[in-house]
């Protein structure tokens, strides 16, 4: 009971900062039933199909001007400004959405809706690895595609049934509300202790950890933290490609991000209800948004609870195992339909496919990502490295959203779902070889194995010192 006394604020902190990620989940969703009404014969501002592939896909390339952005203030002005900065452009965003005349509105929406989630995926994970414990670290890290699958959920559950100008105010209440609530929080006590500020950094902690009195040795734990990080890293881009344990990270959410977006989840979040029309299924489309929009928030509680007790490593595994059978089976549906198989009986099974690939995306490949990059890189180079996992998630998910339009309309969609099977696989393989398992690991423990050095193999039965 004192244990979980102990994280309540913590995980109170999360919650808020998060809030940011829901606005990015509600852009990200925003599509799927929105493009369904812009691109039907009555739609009040008409959009082409082609139009329709730039409003889904330019969102993901606007990430790369907030990851600049972010980059700039977070070291700066601080964990918590950077992520209150968030709501602006989110607002703004959302008021085009209402106020829209044609689709260059949405354009410029899509902008901004991208530029406020490239800011707040650069930042959150920074934050939320520096204020929670080691011990819910994966648990609370989570929490970032949980509220984002949320964000996606409302928008498929609003957004099928009202106008345009109501899910645009719909969406505009999020960031408000986020800075409302996320302007009470503390600021990151590592970055106040970087900054010198020993008593801010104090208070904060004794906030997070519910103490009238922080320990001694948790605030010079954390100052020899910061200061041996900032005595043997610089936080350059050179120590990030030349440093060995460095460049195997780099690499490890390189191929991370990348396997989120070749898995499909950008194209398939975007044309759901698109797929769902042209597999001829019976279930309203309406409907369908709202079923596979609660599947992906399901299936990110699931990971959030089983995340620090099944690992990292099997978890992701098992995630992109389910994937690849669920993409076949969506491949294998629209290939007998390019073959002229009559798919009346199994129309059903497409919508089973999607359903059971989002599933699996959700509690594995979808939510730990940044819960590995938090724990693989030291908090000077974190910053870097998180600019570099955004914007390869970016241009990755931009190509994909493109692609698949492109392959969909002139190959079949088939091909474009074997396209992700194929590519998943090849991702799964890669994590089963040189993939760590970073479960309630120290960064020091996490960092000799990415050495490969003999120490790795003693470092679970005896933590190394600080430094």
């Amino acid at each position: 009971m004192q244990e979980k006394s102990r994280i309540r604020n913590q995980i109170i902190t999360v919650i808020a900062a998060t809030l940011a990620t829901l606005c990015g989940g509600y852009h990200t969703g925003w599509t799927s039933p929105s493009l369904v009404k812009l691109q039907a014969i009555d739609s009040d501002l008409p959009v082409t199909g082609a139009q329709g592939s730039w409003i889904a896909s330019i969102f993901s390339i606007a990430f790369l001007p907030g990851v600049f952005i972010s980059g700039l203030t977070v070291n700066r002005w601080g964990r918590k400004t950077a992520l209150l900065l968030t709501a602006i452009p989110n607002s703004m965003s959302c008021i085009l959405i209402v106020a829209a005349q044609n689709y260059w509105w949405f354009y410029v929406s899509r902008v901004l809706a991208g530029l406020g989630s490239g800011m707040a995926c650069t930042v959150i994970p920074m934050y939320l690895g520096e204020i929670s414990e080691d011990r819910i670290r994966g648990a609370l890290g989570v929490m970032i595609d949980l509220m984002d699958s949320l964000g996606i959920l409302i928008a498929y559950s609003v957004g099928p049934w009202v106008s345009r100008e109501a899910l645009g105010c719909v969406g505009l209440a999020m960031p408000v509300l986020f800075a409302l609530i996320f302007s009470w929080m503390p600021e990151s006590p590592h970055f106040l202790v970087m900054k010198d500020k020993p008593e801010e950094a104090e208070k904060s902690l004794k906030w997070l950890l519910r103490r009238s009195k922080v320990a001694s040795e948790d605030m010079v734990k954390m100052t020899k933290n910061v200061e041996c990080n900032e005595t043997n890293s610089k936080g350059t881009i050179k120590e990030l490609l030349m440093e060995k344990g460095n460049r195997k990270a780099l690499l490890i959410v390189t191929v991370l991000m990348t396997a989120q977006q070749v898995s499909g989840i950008s194209a398939i979040r975007a044309y759901t209800g698109l797929i769902f029309s042209r597999a001829g299924a019976t279930l309203d489309v309406g409907m369908a948004h709202i079923i596979t929009g609660a599947v992906q928030f399901i299936g990110g509680l699931l990971g959030m609870f089983i995340v620090d007790h099944a690992g990292r490593k099997p978890l992701l595994l098992s995630s992109i195992s389910g994937c690849i059978l669920f993409l076949v089976g969506e491949a294998a549906y629209f290939q007998l339909e390019a073959m002229e198989f009559d798919m009346n009986s199994i129309s059903w099974f497409s919508a089973a496919s999607i359903v059971g690939y989002l599933l699996s995306y959700s509690i594995g490949l979808g939510c730990l990502p940044f819960v590995i990059l938090s724990e693989l890189f030291s908090y000077n180079v974190k910053t870097i490295a998180t600019m570099w996992a955004i914007v390869v998630i970016s241009i990755s998910a931009m190509v994909v959203t493109k692609l698949y339009q492109l392959i969909a309309d002139t190959y079949g969609i088939h091909i474009a779902f074997w396209g992700f099977a194929g590519a998943t696989l090849l991702t799964g393989l890669f994590f089963y070889f040189v993939l760590p398992e970073t479960k309630q690991r120290s960064f020091n423990e996490i960092q000799k194995e990415l050495r490969s050095t003999k120490a790795s193999k003693m470092a679970v039965e005896k933590p190394p010192s600080v430094c």
